[in-house]
């Protein structure tokens, strides 16, 4: 499970990297580095471990930084089928 995190960690890393053209850290708020709800998905459907997961939106939408992007994504990776 561990492995499966750290992957999704990188692949969060590379469609960050494909969508955010500013410096970012942890603490930066996912709208001030130009990031909207489409582009928000879209980073989790190519930073997903399994293309076929459903995304739970409802979830995904109180995140609003990058390090609670990383923290969703790693959860959601080793939790459940619903991402």
């Amino acid at each position: 499970m561990r492995q499966q995190a750290s992957e999704s960690y990188s692949a969060l890393e590379i469609a960050l990297q494909g969508q955010v053209r500013v410096p970012y850290g942890d603490g930066s708020k996912l709208t001030e580095i130009g990031l909207d709800s489409l582009a928000i998905v879209r980073i989790v459907v190519a930073a997903s471990p399994d293309s076929e997961q459903e995304i739970d939106v409802s979830s995904l939408a109180g995140v609003s930084t990058v390090g609670e992007l990383r923290a969703w994504l790693a959860e959601s990776a080793i939790g459940g089928e619903t991402i």
